[in-house]
């Protein structure tokens, strides 16, 4: 049907229409490569994160605020998660969540 034509674009030519055509192609891998980049860079964030951040199965019992901060400053063993997990789940201590560890660790933030 004769609505049904884009009358504009009849005066396109081949060179314009390839043109286009192109220009469409290259946008497209472009925002695709951009995307494999950045989930390829994301990825290896998480997998620093896990290598960096140990949380380990079996936590020592009685561990203190001293000594979980400075394994965390030092070694990063994964203390400071065994004792907030301690303080939050077996001691119901909310209040480690706000904790700035400056009692133990004077200039600590």
């Amino acid at each position: 049907m004769p609505d049904n034509i884009i009358w504009h674009n009849m005066g396109v030519t081949w060179w314009e229409k390839l043109w286009r055509s192109c220009l469409l192609v290259i946008v497209g891998m472009a925002v695709l490569l951009f995307s494999i980049i950045l989930s390829i860079q994301i990825q290896g964030y998480l997998n620093y994160l896990q290598e960096r951040y140990v949380a380990t199965d079996e936590c020592p019992k009685n561990i203190t605020k001293l000594q979980a901060i400075s394994d965390y400053k030092s070694l990063d063993t994964g203390l400071i998660h065994c004792f907030c997990q301690d303080e939050i789940f077996e001691k119901k201590n909310l209040k480690i969540m706000q904790d700035n560890f400056s009692d133990v660790y004077p200039g600590y933030k």
